[in-house]
């Protein structure tokens, strides 16, 4: 694997956090920082988004409890997908890719950040709460 131009997790505060806390501390972009390094950054928010969102959203589901057996799935070597999802290494457009065509659309809102962020999470809140609404209620016997 070559030597990367930057690690992921290094942007991190606490670099063990990535993939892992659903909102970690980052470092802040500095004035003397170049655009190359806020787009590393920027780029390391979404990977972590993702990574995050696989960890504790898609793999929570039974059938999907080891990161070797998503390895397998997305046709990808074990240790290269455990350092993607660690951030040790970059996420590749094509890791994107195969993650969404398993995972589907839901990938999208793990990546969104901001207004559009707030906006889907309410909606998708709103969602839930009537679909519980009409859900049959539990009572004992």
């Amino acid at each position: 694997m070559s030597d990367p131009r930057y690690v992921p997790r290094d942007f991190l505060i606490e670099p063990r956090d990535f993939g892992r806390s659903p909102s970690p501390r980052w470092q802040r972009a500095e004035d003397d920082w170049t655009l190359e390094k806020r787009a590393q950054l920027d780029a390391s928010i979404s990977q972590h988004q993702i990574s995050y969102g696989v960890r504790e959203r898609y793999m929570q589901k039974p059938r999907m409890t080891k990161i070797t057996d998503l390895a397998v799935e997305l046709e990808v070597e074990y240790y290269r997908l455990q350092k993607m999802l660690s951030g040790q290494i970059v996420m590749q457009m094509v890791d994107l890719a195969r993650l969404r065509l398993l995972i589907g659309p839901r990938l999208d809102y793990w990546m969104m950040r901001g207004e559009n962020a707030e906006y889907i999470r309410a909606q998708e809140r709103e969602l839930h709460r009537k679909k519980m609404s009409r859900a049959p209620r539990w009572s004992p016997v």
